[in-house]
């Protein structure tokens, strides 16, 4: 249900594309990606407790999360 979207090579991320706001997008109208909204995704160091990211996303902060480093 979310696509990640990258700038340049695929380390890169800049945020996910939610696959229902495709759905309102018609097949035959191409539209580009960098017109459709992408959500940021919070990022987390890689020596951040699952405790702390599960605290996270059960607060509704969000679903999913980058780690970096």
């Amino acid at each position: 249900s979310r696509l990640p979207v990258y700038v340049g090579n695929k380390d890169n991320i800049i945020g996910v594309l939610l696959v229902k706001s495709l759905l309102s997008s018609s097949i035959l109208t191409p539209i580009p990606v960098n017109r459709l909204p992408i959500t940021s995704l919070p990022s987390v160091n890689r020596n951040t407790s699952l405790f702390s990211i599960l605290n996270d996303f059960q607060e509704g902060k969000s679903h999913m999360a980058m780690v970096i480093g």
